[in-house]
């Protein structure tokens, strides 16, 4: 009764309301438009995005977006629809897999601890491949799990988990390229290594069919690409050399942070669950047990996951997310069990700082409407990025309702601190209704005033010319949302580049752009142009005719703006 409630508790806070957000800029848009230029040119091989080739990632997400499309009609709903499912499939491995060591309840609690913590929510309704990566990394070490316990109680079935664990790590690769094989891969070595039982890995009934599975499933894209395309393999360039040697030695785009940067960003993504953390986390496990053992393997995952990304030079908040699973196993386990003196005094202080959380969750939300008034201010010439942010937002009655509950919630941890499990449970139920009223009630109303005008804009942009000209956008560069919602590609020119856009613009009567406010007051300063429609810091606009008695600023671009 316990697991059939969790599920359809999930499956709602997952699947609700689902395309009430418009795809977010930059990498879900992206990630979208790939899966659509991919359905419409019924090709299943090769992504392009904006009308080029697009290789940054493999394409399992694509394949789960295009069956999306088919499924739900193609809009954010239908993009993030797979990736909803696949959170609640990481949710039911993770409480299949721990049943048998840790019984129903913590099996149970482990999955509402992960299900409720704000990085795994976030990242169930959303269109990223890091949720397709997670659910195969948590049925990888869960089928090496299954492996080793058979080896170790001369049971069959070893190799057979065995070789489950490598086509499981070879969806994750197609998921999320190497790194879907090297971190359950470095995992599973400590793990075995812990347990002086490496040799396993030496059996030929288990590497031969195992490295055959793992070759076979996660190079397949990768060669049949390779072999149908007339440059060959030169997209791995981009893929390999790029996007995954390129992220880890050097900061790309900008997303670079100091060597802590993961320690604040795990508070943040395991909330309101962080707190527990040093009690749950300083510990000995004992190997002795199955308990043990599986706690170890997914507690290494996590230790290996988070030792990984703080080394590598790229750096971003969801690359922390397969590092979840196993300390939403190890808070579970605490929560389910009294401990000694010492663990129940520091559990006391994780229900303090719990509680203070709480509080100032409940601060931030009743404040945010008046931090975002105050962000121009704040920001100073940074501001102009965000022209939005110049009219008053509102968001909502929901806005309020969740601080409220956030605040609820708090009190009913303050209730029940003297009863872990009761806590445990209450604090997840007050965790859903918060991110519930978030996801559902004030998201809408933020991704209306920060994200709709653009695709409002995009979308008139095609009613008022089909030439299937590209569409220009000024100082607005990475918007793939523009392609998706206006069905056509886009150009770019940044803020440095206004003297030419006046200039192209002047000799190109049809052309439309989309600027800020700021960047076509401008443009228009320098050229001729005919607004179509303005939206909360946005211009659609294009060159008007030429007027007689007004002479045009030379084609070539050279000229400055008076």
């Amino acid at each position: 009764m316990r697991e059939a409630t969790l599920l359809a508790a999930f499956a709602t806070l997952f699947l609700v309301r689902l395309g009430a957000v418009g795809l977010i800029d930059y990498d879900e848009a992206a990630y979208a438009q790939a899966a659509h230029e991919m359905m419409q040119r019924g090709d299943w091989l090769a992504p392009s995005l904006n009308g080029e080739p697009f290789f940054e990632k493999p394409p399992l997400l694509y394949w789960g977006q295009i069956l999306g499309y088919r499924t739900l009609g193609v809009g954010a709903a239908g993009a993030r629809v797979g990736n909803s499912l696949a959170a609640l499939a990481t949710l039911a491995a993770l409480y299949t897999f721990s049943r048998r060591p840790l019984g129903a309840r913590v099996a149970s609690l482990a999955a509402l601890v992960l299900g409720t913590s704000l990085g795994f929510v976030s990242l169930a309704r959303v269109a990223l491949t890091d949720q397709w990566l997670l659910l195969f990394i948590v049925l990888a070490l869960g089928c090496l799990h299954r492996s080793v316990e058979a080896a170790g109680s001369q049971r069959t079935g070893g190799s057979l988990w065995f070789a489950s664990f490598c086509a499981c790590c070879g969806l994750a690769m197609l998921a999320k390229g190497a790194v879907g094989v090297l971190l359950p891969a470095a995992a599973a070595a400590v793990y075995l290594a812990s347990l002086r039982r490496l040799a396993l890995l030496l059996r030929p009934s288990w590497w031969l069919p195992g490295g055959a599975v793992l070759l076979g499933i996660g190079l397949s894209w990768y060669l049949l690409l390779g072999l149908t395309r007339a440059d060959g393999f030169a997209f791995m360039t981009e893929l390999f050399l790029e996007h995954h040697v390129g992220r880890f030695t050097s900061p790309k785009q900008g997303h670079h942070g100091p060597l802590l940067y993961y320690v604040p960003v795990l508070a943040l993504t395991f909330a309101p669950w962080s707190a527990f953390l040093p009690v749950a986390v300083i510990r000995r496990l004992d190997s002795r047990s199955e308990r043990g053992r599986w706690l170890r393997l997914l507690g290494l995952l996590s230790a290996v996951t988070f030792v990984f990304f703080s080394a590598a030079a790229t750096k971003l908040p969801h690359y922390l997310m397969p590092a979840l699973p196993g300390l939403a196993l190890l808070v579970a386990d605490r929560l389910a069990g009294d401990g000694p003196p010492p663990a129940r005094r520091a559990l006391a202080w994780s229900v303090a700082a719990t509680v203070v959380l709480l509080i100032g969750l409940a601060a931030g939300l009743a404040a945010a409407e008046r931090i975002a008034a105050a962000l121009p201010a704040w920001l100073g010439e940074k501001a102009h990025k965000a022209p939005e942010l110049d009219y008053p937002l509102d968001l909502g009655p929901c806005l309020h309702a969740a601080a409220l509950a956030a605040l609820a919630t708090a009190a009913v941890v303050i209730a029940c601190r003297q009863a872990p499990r009761q806590l445990a449970f209450r604090l997840g139920a007050g965790s859903l209704l918060v991110w519930a009223l978030i996801a559902w009630g004030v998201m809408p109303r933020w991704d209306a005033h920060f994200q709709r005008p653009l695709r409002e804009l995009a979308v008139s942009a095609a009613e008022h010319d089909d030439s299937g000209e590209r569409l220009l956008l000024v100082g607005l560069r990475r918007r793939p949302s523009v392609v998706f919602y206006g069905g056509r590609a886009t150009e770019y020119a940044s803020q440095r580049d206004l003297p030419r856009v006046a200039a192209r613009l002047a000799g190109r009567p049809l052309r439309l752009a989309i600027a800020s406010e700021a960047g076509f007051a401008a443009i228009a300063r320098g050229a001729a142009v005919e607004v179509i429609s303005r939206d909360t810091g946005y211009v659609l606009f294009r060159a008007a005719e030429p007027r007689a008695g007004r002479a045009a600023l030379p084609r070539n671009g050279s000229a400055a703006l008076p």
